[in-house]
């Protein structure tokens, strides 16, 4: 009789061990998708345009071949404003009212001054010396990096929106974890923990992305640590629930406890949005200095690529742009005596540099079947587009001198994005070392 009981009960702590959740990725058969806000509005399109302009806009004098390459501007500039209105009314019904009005009117503020652009652009082409059209030109794009950074702002807003709401949907989903672990069907736990495994997963991702794109180390380290602890936590809840189900027993007063420091990480996490994002206001020479400490750190991490033998022409590719980061960031070490023209061009370069990046990584991608991989290399490709689109208005900030560019000076924004890109390739040299 013994030997039956022992039996019985060591079948129920078999059944118990057989249905340990591991790892939520383990619940989820498809992709997590990473919803990319850039998707929803041009704004890559209209930084690219307006790069261009501030570029062309620079000469104290135009002569034939100037007057050329900003000429050459004027298609961008139009065909980044086609596009914007196919998509702002959907754009701007992301927000509420008056956000809303701000974003619609933003884009008639837009469309407004390219066609003030237009017709000074038309006037210098007659007369290429006129000081006054040179200043009208440059009044024009000084108006139209404001417009495009407005969106640019629009999108973080948007961005920050978007967790909010999914907080709202995965906090739902959480608590009908603990609601089917008091039921008698094994099949509805099971699916309500699956849910909720893949609405986690999709939070997770996003407030990491949030987090790669922050240049403040308390917010990032903040946002990432939530990360951790909602993945955690809920894996926790779905293995206690399944516990206590095959035990034959319901959700307790511990599960309820676990329950609510999910629920306790959403407000953690919308807290930490909520922090004002802080305007610096480095001198040139601390810029300078500040590239100098960045060209030390990539330099390192060269050297450290140099160590490895990589194979493949996509990573020969991937540590190409690295050398070549590090090129430019040195450039920028004598950023204090810099020209305009000097400055947008070694930003050009890097954002390039940054483009060629993600696109290796979007090749790791789709050669890799690990999920948990491929949520990283989204997160970190997501980042980069976004330090793309940031170093682009603050090279024209900076050139312009708008105000703007104390929320994201050249160096700040550049450090963000060479952390990122330090840990990609610290992952790519442990990946290929193994």
């Amino acid at each position: 009789r013994e030997r039956s009981t022992s039996t019985i009960e060591d079948e129920e702590v078999d059944s118990i061990i057989f249905e340990r959740v591991r790892s939520l990725q383990s619940l989820v058969s498809q992709d997590v998708p990473l919803q990319s806000v850039y998707s929803l509005v041009n704004v890559e399109e209209m930084t690219q345009a307006a790069f261009a302009l501030v570029k062309a806009s620079l000469p104290q004098k135009f002569g034939a071949t100037e007057i050329a390459a900003l000429n050459g501007t004027l298609k961008l500039a139009a065909d980044a404003l086609k596009n914007l209105f196919a998509v702002v009314k959907k754009f701007a019904a992301l927000f509420a009212d008056d956000d809303k009005k701000d974003v619609l009117s933003n884009a008639l503020n837009l469309q407004s001054t390219v066609k003030s652009l237009f017709n000074t652009v038309k006037q210098l082409n007659a007369k290429p010396t006129d000081e006054t059209l040179r200043e009208n030109l440059l009044s024009a794009a000084k108006q139209i990096v404001d417009s495009v950074y407005k969106f640019f702002k629009a999108c973080e807003v948007a961005s920050a929106e978007y967790i909010s709401t999914t907080a709202e949907t995965c906090a739902e989903q959480v608590t009908k974890i603990v609601e089917a672990g008091s039921g008698v069907s094994k099949a509805d736990l099971d699916q309500a923990c699956a849910t909720a495994a893949f609405s986690i997963l999709k939070m997770s991702q996003l407030v990491k992305s949030k987090a790669a794109q922050c240049t403040n180390e308390n917010v990032r380290m903040s946002l990432n640590t939530s990360s951790s602890i909602l993945e955690r936590s809920t894996l926790e809840l779905i293995n206690e629930c399944k516990k206590l189900w095959a035990s034959g027993s319901k959700p307790d007063d511990d599960t309820n406890t676990l329950a609510k420091k999910v629920l306790l990480e959403f407000r953690q996490i919308n807290n930490t949005l909520l922090r004002a994002a802080k305007e610096t206001n480095f001198s040139a020479e601390e810029q300078g200095e500040r590239f100098n400490t960045m060209a030390t750190s990539v330099s390192d991490i060269v050297q450290q690529l140099m160590e490895i033998e990589f194979t493949s022409d996509l990573d020969k590719a991937l540590v190409l742009q690295m050398r070549l980061i590090g090129r430019k960031v040195e450039n920028l070490t004598s950023f204090p005596s810099l020209d305009d023209k000097s400055v947008m061009s070694i930003v050009q370069e890097l954002g390039d540099t940054l483009k060629k990046i993600r696109v290796g990584m979007g090749a790791m991608e789709k050669k890799s079947r690990d999920k948990a991989l491929n949520r990283k290399l989204k997160v970190w490709a997501e980042a980069l587009l976004n330090y793309m689109l940031a170093l682009r208005l603050s090279g024209c900030a900076t050139v312009l001198k708008l105000p703007a560019e104390r929320e994201m000076q050249l160096s700040v924004k550049l450090d963000g994005a060479v952390i990122q890109c330090a840990e990609f390739y610290q992952f790519l040299i442990e990946l290929r070392a193994s």
